[in-house]
């Protein structure tokens, strides 16, 4: 079966090659002989009452150049393709915003839905499964959060709410106060954030699980660098094999099977000392990684279920 993708990435000299798990989709889809297209959130504009968008093809193969693969560029409507792939990263701001409501008029199948990456937060979206999160309040007010640091003896982790990859994300207690970085991450008082207590047991590492359609594909344990308590790789993390618990095991299933009523069968998990933190669907990675540790290629079962849906 040939088949047209079209990826809506960020640019591709942004990319790094070794750690996107988007470009290994692309390179799978275009090993398979399916046409290959990818756009930018700032290429689209909805006319009547069909989504267009500027379409680059590509042509890339892993371990290309990858500035060298961008082929022919042209105006079509977004069903010009048999399915689009939704992977831009954070932040999810405003015009992130505007770019789900813009797809719903895509017609044709969008992965992750719309829908869904309106509803589905990636860090409030935990509430959802209360006995499976560490304690926390989602609050805006400087005076709340100073309540809730000093009434204690727990260290605190601060997340602002549309961010990736550890950005923004800072811990203190009350001897650590700090209310010039609350002033900066509420936007003084203007932003949510996620007051969570901290969980030590981050240092023993922050696992990723990639599911497809609620089931669990692989994991990865990211173990912090040195003097960091945030594991993401990107700042220094190292990647390791991991066996999940039955507790892990719990929550992945349960939290699996609830996400299907979203459409949004690209996930990524991540779970702290068997506590859920954070719900990936924007552009879940770790593929990469988790290839080089398990020895596999599992981007074919990435394109493998693109291709059963677009059937």
């Amino acid at each position: 079966m040939s088949i047209s993708l079209g990826f809506v990435i960020d640019p591709l000299n942004s990319l790094t090659v070794e750690m996107d798990t988007s470009l290994l989709m692309v390179s799978e889809a275009n090993r398979r002989g399916h046409a290959v297209f990818y756009t930018t959130i700032d290429e689209m504009m909805l006319h009547g009452s069909q989504l267009y968008c500027r379409w680059h093809r590509i042509n890339y193969q892993s371990g290309r150049d990858l500035l060298t693969s961008e082929g022919d560029t042209f105006f079509e409507p977004a069903n010009f393709v048999s399915a689009i792939v939704m992977r831009k990263d954070p932040p999810f701001d405003q015009r992130y915003l505007a770019v789900t409501y813009l797809l719903d008029y895509a017609n044709t199948l969008v992965i992750n839905s719309p829908r869904g990456l309106r509803e589905a937060n990636e860090k409030l979206i935990t509430y959802r499964w209360p006995q499976f999160i560490a304690e926390s309040t989602v609050c805006n007010q400087l005076n709340t959060i100073k309540d809730i640091i000093f009434d204690s003896d727990k260290t605190w982790v601060i997340k602002p709410l549309w961010e990736c990859g550890g950005e923004g994300v800072f811990k203190m207690d009350r001897h650590s106060y700090d209310e010039a970085k609350l002033q900066w991450a509420t936007r003084d008082g203007m932003e949510y954030v996620i007051v969570q207590a901290f969980l030590s047991r981050v240092y023993e590492g922050d696992k990723r699980v990639f599911l497809i359609d609620g089931k669990p594909l692989a994991w990865v344990n990211r173990l912090p660098a040195q003097g960091e308590f945030r594991a993401n790789l990107h700042r220094g993390g190292q990647a390791a094999q991991y066996r999940p618990t039955d507790r892990e095991l719990e929550i992945v299933h349960q939290v699996g099977a609830d996400l299907k009523s979203l459409d949004v069968p690209l996930v990524g998990l991540d779970l702290v000392g068997e506590h859920l933190t954070e719900v990936n669907i924007t552009s879940p990675t770790c593929i990469p990684e988790m290839n080089a540790l398990d020895q596999q290629r599992y981007e074919t079962q990435l394109v493998d279920y693109l291709e059963q849906r677009i059937a």
